[in-house]
């Protein structure tokens, strides 16, 4: 689901949570989020079940800083039962500065999710000109 959110409000919030152990608790949220010239944004991921291959909440709110021509990406990062990244598929805005949400679910059946992060970018057509990234946690 596509929606834009009225006004460009800067989505630059970062809290970080350590967490041991492979399982995250359900309902618990976590919250990744970072800041790169032209582009913010942040995800609040929600494990919907207690085991690492069980389905996430995933929201996404991406914000477009700059009059720039360029689009503002995000997308979802996991680490994996083998301490791999995975990398999702991105999420754009490009409709110009402002914000947008995107709400979906993840789930790794054959890896299972041991941690969640973000990584937002400036992009020119294919081409990232930038980026920074984020983890809300990540296995030990």
């Amino acid at each position: 689901m596509w929606t834009r959110a009225a006004g460009a409000g800067t989505a630059g919030i970062a809290l970080a949570v350590a967490v041991s152990g492979s399982a995250h608790a359900a309902a618990d949220p976590e919250y990744a989020g970072c800041t790169t010239t032209g582009a913010s944004a942040i995800v609040r991921d929600i494990q919907l079940t207690a085991s690492p291959s069980g389905k996430h909440d995933v929201h996404f709110e991406i914000s477009d800083t700059a009059k720039d021509g360029r689009n503002a990406r995000v997308r979802y990062l996991t680490q994996m039962g083998n301490g791999k990244t995975r990398y999702w598929n991105w999420h754009a805005n490009t409709g110009g500065p402002g914000t947008i949400v995107v709400n979906t679910t993840a789930q790794d059946n054959d890896n299972g999710i041991f941690g969640v992060g973000i990584q937002v970018a400036r992009a020119n057509g294919d081409t990232i000109l930038n980026s920074c990234t984020d983890w809300a946690y990540k296995s030990a």
